[in-house]
Parts: C-alpha cells; sequence; structure tokens
C-alpha cells in the first residue's frame, strides 16, 4: 500500500503543476517502498536523485510562472521550496557519502509532510492570484507533458534591456535559453 494518496483535496487548480505534485508523490511512495521492501543502495540511490531531480524541475516551473506574473508572495514561495531542495540535497549527499546506511523514516516522513503541507497552505495561496492571470491556459503553451522540461524560460518584460521592449497589448517577452 502506498504511504500516500493523492486525491483531489490537493488540487491546486493548475493541472500541469497538480500533475506535478503528484508525480512527487508517487516517487515519494517508490522511495519509502523501497526502504521498507529493503531495496539495494544503488536503487535507493537512483530513486533519491530522481526526487532531487524532480523537486527541482517543478520548483522551477513554479518560481518561473510565479516571476513572469509578478506573484506578491514569490520570495516566501521560493524559500520554501529551497528548504525542500536543500534538505533533499543534504539527505542524498549524506546518503552518497555513506554516512546513511539506508533511507530513514525521518527522511521521508520530512518530505511528505513538507508536501501535504506545502500544497495545502502555501500553494494554496496562488490558486485565486494565477486563475485570476489565466496561468493554467499559459502553461498549456508549454506542452502537455507535465514531466517535460518547459523549452525555454520567459522573461518578463521589466527584466529586458529597452531596446527589446516594444508597446503591445500583451506584456512583451523575451524567450531566453533554457536554464
Amino acid at each position: 500500500m502506498a504511504l500516500f494518496q493523492w486525491n483531489s483535496e490537493y488540487s491546486v487548480g493548475i493541472s500541469r503543476f497538480d500533475s506535478q505534485h503528484k508525480r512527487l508523490i508517487e516517487l515519494l511512495n517508490q522511495l519509502h517502498e523501497g526502504m521498507r521492501a529493503g531495496y539495494g543502495r544503488k536503487v535507493l540511490l537512483n530513486l533519491l536523485h530522481a526526487l532531487q531531480d524532480y523537486t527541482q524541475h517543478h520548483c522551477a516551473e513554479e518560481e518561473l510562472a510565479m516571476a513572469f506574473y509578478r506573484y506578491p508572495q514569490a520570495a516566501e514561495h521560493r524559500a520554501e521550496h529551497d528548504e525542500l531542495r536543500a534538505r533533499i540535497a543534504q539527505y542524498l549527499a549524506e546518503f552518497e557519502a555513506n554516512k546513511l546506511n539506508k533511507i530513514d523514516v525521518e527522511m521521508v516522513n520530512f518530505v511528505l509532510q513538507w508536501l501535504t503541507q506545502h500544497i495545502m497552505g502555501v500553494d494554496r495561496k496562488y490558486c485565486e492570484f494565477f486563475t485570476e492571470h489565466s496561468v493554467e491556459r499559459a502553461l498549456r503553451t508549454l506542452g502537455s507533458n507535465p514531466d517535460s522540461v518547459a523549452p525555454a524560460l520567459v522573461v518578463p518584460s521589466a527584466d529586458l534591456p529597452a531596446d527589446d521592449k516594444k508597446a503591445t497589448a500583451e506584456p512583451p517577452v523575451k524567450v531566453v535559453a533554457q536554464a
């Protein structure tokens, strides 16, 4: 049985982010199953790397949307993301350096609690703002696969050099290479 089951109560109203949250939970469930079943170090290490990589991907996409639409609480939101990224990186580094012999319940519980509290608290705060700014529609232009990396970063026009700005009804953007 899975450690955590997704349900509609956790929806943030942005299908791309909901799909990414589901994937994070799926990875956490796989890590928990691996811990319980006694998977080998190599398998657990691969799962930890997958969790770290996908966490980075998801957080980057949320932060990109927040920056582009100038979400007022973006800095606080990013600080929470930074906490999760740092803790996962710490666990991974300790596991790789053989300071941890196994994935422990503390690590899995931290990520589970962080995800559920973050989704239900901090992520919920952006729901109305993102709905008002049609973020769902805009994110669909990135592609239908929420697991794929966004094809490019979009920079708000305020961040462009003056000669790149054009007067249009829509905020002008500049597409730059993927970070």
